[in-house]
């Protein structure tokens, strides 16, 4: 839709029909400075909410997660338990034309990852 005009223009209302509205089970956080990614990345039924009124929370299953703006080359993806502290997982990965991906099978509440570049 293009405003050709010289102001502005408004709608009274839009109708969409046949949209369907996505939205994905996982909240994910993070930063990077192109070798080194922090990110959090969080359950969004495990809230404080939930859990206090012992709401049942299905877990986020078979979670993959492409980082971008990353140099090429091998890195080591650490995934931590935010509860007790301790790296649950590592797994090694490539990033290829400044993309890498992350494989996560299950997140009950949240984890947090640490992504470093390793070798040449």
């Amino acid at each position: 839709m293009d405003n050709v005009g010289n102001d502005w223009f408004t709608w009274d209302y839009i109708r969409f029909e046949g949209v369907i509205a996505k939205q994905a089970r996982a909240r994910i956080i993070g930063l990077t400075n192109g070798t080194l990614v922090l990110a959090w990345v969080q359950n969004r039924d495990h809230t404080w909410w939930n859990m206090i009124n012992n709401v049942s929370v299905e877990p986020v299953k078979d979670l993959e997660i492409v980082l971008h703006e990353l140099e090429d080359g091998n890195y080591l993806v650490e995934i931590w338990d935010t509860y007790r502290g301790v790296i649950v997982e590592k797994q090694e990965a490539k990033a290829v034309n400044g993309s890498l991906v992350i494989k996560i099978r299950k997140v009950e509440s949240d984890v947090a990852l640490k992504v470093y570049r390793v070798g040449d």
